[in-house]
């Protein structure tokens, strides 16, 4: 049996993988930003966190638009948004006006996490939960790795406003993709008949949800819901140092002078 059904995998550890090289692109950008407009700090800091001020708040409603109109529509209209948001960013002429993007950004790329795994939910058997998590959740972790080499190359050949502008493209292209290729294992014409047949008979997408009484009290006994609450409680912990992050090439340029791997 062949192993197609990897491609869709792939595909969404690369939407999440773009999906962080556009969260970094500031970061890179920052001194050079901050030093055409003048920013503070401070100012420099709201840009930085205004990220994540519509990113929490639009999860769960991502989450409920993913179920009620399907992975495909929704993640073509998030990628198309916050791609936008990016390339328009290098066009911007003022604080306000970049962080009106980061905003649209921030709101819009929280759609990845809730689209990427109602698509793998989709796709994969039961046998491969396991993988796909893994690759939706690796995907967070090449993209900073990939984008801060990629956004530091192209802001020191041109400028900082070219490395958002290659950012939103590459999102861009990947949507071109999704779009003439993606569709749910009942529609993909690239599928044999026999891994169709085994993808929509071992996967649990369709599976009729328990229903069960006692609501919360329920919830509050199970050692998997405690389970799962302790492991993102400690995921969120780790998460924290992460605007520390986009201060740190700022740092090195203000304080220690670095630029371009060498003292100035």
């Amino acid at each position: 049996m062949s192993r197609k059904r990897y491609l869709v995998y792939i595909g969404i550890f690369l939407l999440v993988t773009f999906n962080y090289i556009d969260r970094v692109a500031l970061s890179v950008a920052g001194p050079p930003l901050a030093k055409e407009f003048g920013l503070s700090p401070v100012q420099l800091g709201y840009l930085f966190s205004s990220f994540m001020w519509l990113y929490l708040p639009m999860l769960i409603p991502w989450g409920i638009l993913s179920d009620r109109f399907g992975e495909r529509r929704i993640n073509s209209i998030a990628v198309t948004l916050w791609s936008a948001a990016t390339v328009a960013t290098g066009f911007m002429w003022s604080f306000a006006s970049i962080l009106v993007t980061r905003l649209v950004m921030g709101g819009a790329e929280s759609s990845s996490f809730p689209a990427g795994g109602r698509t793998l939910r989709q796709w994969a058997p039961r046998s491969e939960y396991g993988l796909t998590a893994t690759m939706l959740n690796s995907g967070s972790y090449s993209g900073p790795a990939v984008g801060m080499l990629l956004i530091s190359w192209v802001v020191s050949v041109s400028n900082w406003r070219v490395g958002f502008v290659v950012a939103g493209l590459i999102c861009l292209i990947w949507l071109v993709g999704w779009l003439v290729w993606y569709r749910r294992p009942e529609e993909a014409t690239f599928l044999d008949e026999e891994e169709r047949q085994f993808i929509l008979r071992e996967r649990d997408a369709e599976r009729p949800a328990q229903v069960g009484g006692g609501g919360f009290q329920v919830l509050l006994r199970s050692r998997s819901m405690w389970a799962v609450a302790l492991a993102q409680g400690w995921m969120a912990a780790a998460s924290a140092n992460r605007p520390s992050r986009h201060f740190c090439s700022t740092l090195l340029v203000s304080s220690v002078g670095c630029k371009g791997g060498r003292s100035i």
